[in-house]
């Protein structure tokens, strides 16, 4: 672990426990660390990290703490502050939220010197990753899925082409951001936790970094995160805009795929999400009033001219239909736009997957939704290669 060495030197170690002081402050030194500071209180102790500088925590849990809020509190900092707990039966709260802090350890209250050693070594470690990670990810792509109208499926859309992006072979990484804080779906359609939470829109927006927004992230078993909150039906105060944009520039900077589900109802952040996105997925379906709210969306938002493309999607789309029924060419009509691509409908195995919390293509592989939507990424990741391939020849004259 030499190589940490000079990130123990200028890091500073604080330290909360009375039993363990001596012995981890002795480890410190053994490692290299030359800054140690111990504190009385975990108030004490939130003031001391919110200084300048690259921090270590290491605090014993005493009973009569919360040791949730304590955690929470220093989450909220927005730094890579490895953090090192020392005792026994924790609470499951508790748990919950060490477990999102960027680097974490558990120590048991009979700890050996050993142990402290290999705990600091990780904590360093994890300091030193962060401080030598490169420059911001300038090949993120940021999908956005709006419905026209209400049940259109953009939701199981998003949520179906997060997990497909996850399973390419180059495994890139994805993060799917539910922005309806009102009544968003995509925790519960994949059966997750949803730890973005209101306390966010208090957060400053200059605060905001990768680290800060991996503390709110769940990440699903199948390969990619999710940005979700729970359902807020009584929200005082709509989100910050620049709390919300901050969000995402973050995470288009962390991540290869950002795929956003946006509510189909306007926001003050609408059209700069629109705007900002690289891909304006609009969902909608073979009915007159889905194609007339639909063409009048795009009225809405695309008048601005660096307006992204927009990409018409006909979301289950039913063969076989008696009576009266809108052909896709009647629908690129009334569109007055081309239909980008269809998803044909198979509602027993949508309605399954989204009751057991799985994606389509893991609950039926054979199910023609992954299938198109599989077409869907295609057609959208050879839009992106032909724009660069442009955009190298423009450079190049």
């Amino acid at each position: 672990m030499t190589a940490a060495r000079p990130v123990f030197a200028k890091a500073t170690l604080h330290i909360l426990s009375q039993n363990f002081h001596e012995p981890i402050a002795q480890a410190w030194r053994e490692k290299g660390g030359q800054q140690t500071v111990t504190h009385e209180s975990y108030a004490g102790l939130m003031d001391g990290l919110n200084g300048e500088g690259q921090h270590v925590c290491v605090f014993e849990h005493a009973p009569e703490t919360d040791l949730a809020e304590c955690l929470t509190a220093l989450a909220m900092t927005g730094q890579n502050i490895p953090t090192i707990v020392i005792g026994q039966n924790l609470p499951v709260s508790a748990l919950r939220v060490l477990m999102g802090l960027p680097c974490w350890d558990i120590l048991d209250t009979q700890v050996s010197y050993d142990a402290v050693h290999k705990a600091l070594s990780r904590a360093a470690d994890s300091l030193a990753q962060t401080s030598n990670q490169g420059a911001a990810n300038s090949n993120s792509q940021c999908w956005t899925f709006v419905s026209s109208v209400g049940g259109a499926g953009a939701t199981l859309l998003a949520c179906e082409t997060a997990y497909q992006l996850a399973q390419l072979k180059d495994k890139p990484r994805v993060v799917l951001f539910d922005l309806n804080f009102v009544d968003g779906s995509c925790a519960t359609y994949l059966n997750c936790e949803s730890n973005f939470l209101p306390s966010i829109f208090q957060k400053n927006p200059f605060n905001i970094d990768d680290v800060f927004l991996k503390t709110m992230t769940t990440h699903h078993p199948f390969g990619f995160d999710l940005l979700a909150m729970p359902r807020w039906s009584e929200m005082e105060t709509p989100p910050s805009r620049d709390v919300i944009l901050q969000c995402l520039n973050v995470a288009c900077e962390t991540y290869d795929f950002v795929i956003v589900d946006t509510p189909r109802w306007p926001t003050e952040w609408s059209s700069d999400i629109f705007l900002g996105s690289d891909e304006v997925i609009l969902v909608t379906e073979l009915s007159v009033p889905a194609l007339n709210a639909s063409r009048q969306w795009v009225e809405q938002f695309a008048s601005d001219p660096e307006f992204p493309s927009i990409r018409a999607v006909l979301n289950r789309r039913q063969k076989g239909m008696f009576g009266a029924k809108v052909t896709e060419d009647q629908a690129t009509s009334a569109l007055e736009m081309e239909v980008f691509a269809s998803i044909r409908s198979d509602w027993p195995t949508a309605l399954s997957a989204v009751n057991l919390g799985q994606p389509v293509s893991d609950m039926k592989p054979g199910s023609p939704i992954p299938k198109d939507i599989s077409d869907l990424i295609q057609k959208l990741r050879l839009n992106k290669a032909a724009a660069d391939e442009t955009d190298t020849m423009k450079v190049a004259s």
